[in-house]
């Protein structure tokens, strides 16, 4: 059985960014995996994105692979939101 959830990106507009919106989303993403038994998350982040990247990577996210020469594959093992 696969085990893993999929978040293509989190895409916030600029006057909603700093606010919280995309933790909110995050965490909506990390409930919905966790009611379907899925505890690894896996999204994208381009490179040159550093404020996503920052963001992920304080939300507990690490690089799984590189994807050419552009975006990270990251990683997450879930169960809470710490």
């Amino acid at each position: 059985m696969n085990k893993r959830t999929h978040l293509f990106y989190i895409a916030v507009l600029p006057e909603a960014r700093g606010i919280g919106v995309a933790q909110k989303l995050l965490n909506s993403f990390w409930d919905a995996s966790i009611k379907r038994a899925k505890p690894v998350t896996m999204l994208c982040v381009a490179k040159t994105n550093m404020r996503a990247f920052s963001f992920y990577k304080k939300n507990g996210y690490t690089i799984y692979a590189k994807l050419g020469n552009n975006d990270y594959l990251l990683i997450k093992r879930i169960g809470t939101h710490s």
